[in-house]
């Protein structure tokens, strides 16, 4: 009941230019897919990752659920073109990093089925993080040159990178759209290759381009959420405050 009251609240807050732009995307990955005869594992993947990624740029807490389903979807479409950088990725960093996200964001839920977004993270984590993400990245780079992955250097960035967003997003920062938006264009550059050797994998490069766009929005939208959500913790907390002035003048 609270997951399907999570969804009935999240479309209302939906705007017709966001259901419009997300109505364009998803018809043009459609019909790319049917031009170029795409495999439906491919058309599946780009049809759940862009709904995916619009919810949550949207900061809706059914984001974590979308998340999971586009992680094990991603990850066999990776798996079957030798990404297995991509594979590990998507079942060992981005589904675990959903699963959490169901218990974290859950805690963290605000009216409207949205999640109240995170203040600015300390430099000190930021710290840690880099350092943990460049060790992490030599790690990366020799186990998937075990896995003979294919395109090893972007691989490997973009699973380090991966790991980043995803921390970022489950900590609901803001400006863990930024480090997709790069990420994205590492798995532009990844997948590119194989849509020339295939055409009918046309579809997974034309959605990276629109989850660029959405990652976009999702900067803008997470930090417009945080400001209506920080003033309306500013109004709550003055007129608490009143109201005690209040009770102690009577008493």
């Amino acid at each position: 009941m609270k997951l399907a009251q999570s969804i009935k609240n999240s479309i209302k807050h939906v705007k017709w230019y966001e259901w419009t732009y997300s109505a364009i995307f998803l018809v043009a990955t459609i019909v790319l897919a049917i031009v170029f005869r795409s495999p439906a594992l491919v058309i599946v993947n780009s049809i759940v990752g862009i709904i995916s990624i619009s919810i949550v740029s949207k900061g809706f807490f059914l984001g974590a659920f979308t998340n999971i389903v586009s992680a094990v979807i991603y990850a066999a479409l990776s798996y079957v073109n030798k990404y297995y950088g991509e594979a590990l990725v998507g079942l060992c960093i981005t589904l675990p990093m959903s699963l959490a996200r169901i218990f974290l964001w859950y805690k963290n839920r605000q009216k409207g089925g949205f999640i109240q977004i995170a203040e600015k993270t300390k430099w000190q984590e930021l710290a840690v993080l880099g350092s943990v993400a460049l060790a992490s990245s030599v790690g990366f780079y020799f186990m998937l040159k075990a896995f003979n992955t294919s395109n090893l250097i972007f691989s490997t960035i973009s699973m380090t990178l991966g790991c980043v967003a995803g921390y970022l997003q489950l900590r609901r920062y803001a400006y863990n759209f930024v480090i997709y938006i790069i990420n994205n264009i590492i798995c532009i550059c990844l997948w590119v290759p194989v849509m020339m050797g295939d055409i009918a994998n046309l579809p997974t490069v034309v959605s990276y381009v629109m989850y660029t766009g959405l990652n976009f929005f999702g900067i803008v939208n997470w930090v417009s959420l945080k400001k209506k959500q920080q003033t309306l913790q500013t109004e709550v907390a003055s007129e608490n405050a009143t109201e005690n002035q209040s009770n102690d003048k009577e008493n």
